[in-house]
């Protein structure tokens, strides 16, 4: 190939803003910079376990065997449950005895990985997918916990109360802003990003709240959403939707990226 062709790959020299937890975001920057992306990380999200003052987590945690099923909703729920179970000196065995749906195939696979049976994953990786999946099963009268976070989806619960479950929201943890959020995202900004990530609602809240009335500056970077719920909670915010992800996977939204470049869209740290 000569200096004067074009690079084979899509996202070849693209700068990606990732906006995922400082834990989480490495993956997503491998896949991004297998691709030729040069991914930039700028955590805007961090995960902060709930206190336990009164008791309340240990004790739900102690009295698993009265739940019939667990939601996961998360890799974040999962990573936190099974530390808190850790902690209590319980493990993956605790949960042999029931039914677990998880909400994604990373969640899915976070379960599997520390031995746990996944019997349920809507293809729809919503909320509103799993309460679809399970309203062929007999959830009369059937308790269901849902370890998730504190700002967990609203929707979920009534959803699957109007089956005839018991529903128990367990918070675990909550999402905060890092500290030096802003400081980094204004200088990300003003190196220049071609795209800005989002693989959550509370990533969305963020960059709103990190950037405290400049949204302008948002202006000509291509924003992409994992997800709609992501793109609906950014709309709502008064971000654009330039891309969303069909598969609600990192994968996903790689590949989204890729086509939506390899379709004529091509930026120099700005839209089109």
């Amino acid at each position: 190939m000569t200096d004067r062709q074009q690079p084979t790959r899509p996202l070849h020299g693209v700068r990606v803003l990732v906006t995922r937890p400082q834990a989480q975001a490495a993956s997503l920057s491998r896949l991004l910079t297998h691709e030729g992306a040069t991914p930039i990380e700028v955590p805007l999200i961090a995960i902060q376990p709930c206190q336990d003052d009164d008791g309340a987590i240990q004790h739900e945690l102690r009295s698993l065997r009265d739940y019939h099923w667990l939601v996961f909703t998360s890799v974040n729920g999962v990573e936190v449950f099974f530390q808190r179970l850790q902690d209590l000196g319980l493990d993956s065995d605790t949960l042999r005895e029931h039914s677990v749906a998880a909400i994604g195939p990373a969640t899915s696979q976070a379960l599997q990985q520390r031995g746990v049976d996944v019997v349920l994953m809507p293809s729809q990786h919503l909320t509103s997918g799993i309460v679809k999946e399970m309203s062929s099963l007999d959830l009369q009268g059937k308790r269901i916990l849902l370890p998730r976070a504190e700002e967990g989806s609203p929707d979920l619960p009534p959803g699957l109360e109007a089956l005839g479950a018991e529903v128990k929201h367990l918070s675990l943890y909550r999402t905060e802003i890092p500290h030096d959020a802003g400081s980094c995202m204004l200088k990300a900004l003003r190196d220049g990003l071609d795209i800005a990530t989002f693989t959550s609602p509370s990533a969305v809240r963020s960059m709103v709240s990190v950037l405290d009335g400049h949204m302008e500056l948002l202006a000509p970077v291509v924003l992409a959403y994992i997800g709609p719920v992501t793109a609906e909670a950014a709309r709502s915010q008064g971000l654009h939707i330039d891309v969303v992800a069909a598969e609600h996977t990192s994968e996903g939204l790689v590949q989204a990226l890729k086509d939506h470049y390899s379709h004529g869209s091509h930026y120099t740290h700005g839209r089109k």
